[in-house]
């Protein structure tokens, strides 16, 4: 139906695929830069897989929703999940933001997600040097609101109203944060243009022109590339902040370096809240018995407690979660943000 629609009613060039047309998920993100009509379609698409992959899941004979863990599953230290072992459930750590709230505490409990605070930026700004990086955070500033001041030269409160403007129309994908937001997370991974040109369904053009600009304010950033793409050709080894090392066996290009360096942000993340999940097991969990750790969503650990403890345990959590980590010129902690509420989409946050 998607090649009809696409090559025969609206007539557009075909994205081929060993020789043929295709209408896969890469050729449908193409084209939807293309035609506002295909774009709608992925969209509707994309709605039905959300039913299909998530409202649909299978409850576990105890009437809960449950997953499998995999310690091995990535090359780095982050967990995968997957389907439980009696076929209910499936990944939860991509569970959809905006249909959180199918996940409810118990009577009597309170929910409380515990995250690291721009993790992985937070990692790329102090291995890279950034200045500009470095400061914002330590500041407490919202990094991709300073993102989208620079790259389209507005003012904080006018990134704001554009935000609230797209997202009050439904058009949150169009605004300059979505936009600068997108940019970073895949700029920091060695993302190139053609990525970001889908992602954000935007022409190549649009898309170098993003990415020129947000390299003019992050010099150290392409520096910091170079550094990573200098070891791997001269012995394929990528060495984390934590010292421990990864040997990149595959043949050396382009994707060998962005997944090198993804690898050291994922990896030193994943390390952090693996550690202080332990921590919070070992000794939070022994002092509040009825606190459960729920799920790792890779920067994040989701709990609940009894309503009457989510203070006190509020106060200690983060403690445990911040694990220092060391960078050339010193170390830096990724501060936590905490939420509670009583499903895992509608939480507030606490100061």
């Amino acid at each position: 139906q998607m090649m009809e629609l696409a090559y025969k009613t609206l007539a557009l060039n075909p994205i081929m695929k060993k020789g043929r047309p295709t209408a896969d998920k890469k050729a449908i993100e193409k084209l939807a830069i293309k035609s506002p009509d295909i774009a709608i379609a992925a969209d509707i698409r994309s709605e039905k897989t959300i039913v299909s992959n998530y409202l649909n899941m299978s409850l576990d004979i105890d009437g809960r929703l449950h997953c499998s863990f995999n310690s091995t599953g990535t090359e780095t230290r982050r967990l995968s999940s997957s389907e439980s072992v009696f076929g209910s459930g499936r990944n939860l750590q991509n569970l959809p933001k905006k249909i959180r709230n199918i996940i409810v505490s118990d009577p009597g409990k309170t929910l409380i997600e515990a995250d690291l605070s721009g993790a992985e930026s937070r990692v790329v700004a102090y291995l890279s040097e950034d200045p500009i990086g470095i400061k914002t955070f330590e500041a407490g500033k919202n990094i991709h609101l300073i993102t989208a001041c620079m790259l389209f030269a507005m003012t904080p409160d006018e990134v704001k109203a554009d935000k609230e403007k797209c997202d009050s129309e439904g058009r949150d994908t169009q605004s300059k944060y979505f936009i600068s937001k997108k940019l970073r997370h895949s700029v920091e991974k060695f993302g190139s243009w053609v990525t970001i040109s889908e992602q954000l369904r935007i022409s190549a053009r649009e898309a170098k022109e993003l990415i020129e600009r947000f390299y003019h304010n992050n010099p150290n950033l392409q520096m910091w590339f170079r550094q990573i793409e200098s070891n791997l050709k001269r012995d394929r080894t990528i060495i984390t902040p934590f010292g421990d090392k990864r040997i990149f066996f595959g043949r050396f290009g382009h994707q060998t370096v962005k997944e090198a360096v993804a690898h050291v942000a994922q990896d030193t993340v994943g390390k952090i809240i693996n550690t202080g999940i332990i921590k919070v097991y070992s000794t939070l969990c022994l002092e509040y018995p009825d606190l459960e750790i729920l799920l790792q969503v890779h920067d994040a650990l989701v709990s609940q407690c009894n309503d009457e403890n989510v203070g006190a345990i509020c106060q200690k959590l983060p403690e445990l979660l911040k694990i220092e980590v060391p960078y050339r010129q010193g170390k830096f902690i990724i501060p936590v943000d905490l939420k509670i509420g009583k499903n895992w989409r509608d939480m507030e946050e606490i100061k």
